[in-house]
């Protein structure tokens, strides 16, 4: 092969290795425009429900005089979680409603009642205390919950915020699992009042501005 020859291969190949490494460039870099807008748009979206559930928030303790101070007395920095179900009754049931945040588990109709009983998880609980709520509602309040759960395969990680009256609390005993660890949880029981969908996977009081 002559030099002109060569050289001639070797430009061509040079140009096709810069060639691609531009092209390979121009698509890290729009790949990369194409995340920041979507990382944009998903934090925008997310600050603007954030800031509907604020708004809601402060409706429902105004309509139903709801107090949300409750999970302070439950939750107090450097105080052990609560033993016994009078403890939770006592933070619970004070004669108004409370605001809980949490999922919704379940939607179902209550055996003796016939009345439509949802139950919820709260979000604030940590792992040494497990708190839940079988709370007796109205068909309409059931049927919101339906409508925006409905055919939606992660409801169940949405976060609910709602107004409920409690009347008692119960400690429910499980078997422990397979390593040993403790599987008993506190039912509250009570009745739900108005529940919003935040449409949120990840929601606290603190993120509501109320700690």
């Amino acid at each position: 092969m002559s030099i002109r020859k060569w050289l001639r291969a070797d430009v061509i190949i040079f140009v096709c290795l810069f060639a691609t490494a531009g092209w390979g460039i121009t698509v890290w870099f729009k790949k990369h425009q194409e995340e920041a807008r979507h990382d944009a748009v998903y934090k925008a979206n997310k600050l603007a429900k954030t800031e509907r559930a604020k708004s809601a928030l402060a409706r429902l303790k105004n309509d139903w005089n709801a107090d949300v101070s409750w999970e302070r007395k439950i939750y107090a920095p450097g105080v052990a979680a609560p033993s016994y179900s009078l403890e939770i009754e006592h933070a619970l049931v004070n004669g108004h409603p409370v605001i809980v945040i949490g999922t919704i588990q379940d939607v179902e109709m209550s055996g003796d009642q016939g009345s439509p009983v949802v139950l919820m998880e709260s979000h604030s609980s940590p792992n040494e205390l497990k708190l839940r709520f079988s709370l007796v509602t109205t068909t309409d309040v059931a049927n919101a919950i339906l409508s925006e759960t409905h055919n939606n395969p992660m409801a169940v990680f949405e976060t609910f915020i709602s107004a409920a009256s409690m009347q008692h609390v119960e400690k429910i005993h499980q078997s422990s699992d397979k390593y040993g660890n403790d599987q008993d949880y506190f039912l509250v029981h009570g009745t739900l009042h108005e529940a919003y969908a935040t449409h949120l996977f990840v929601l606290s009081p603190k993120d509501l501005g109320e700690k």
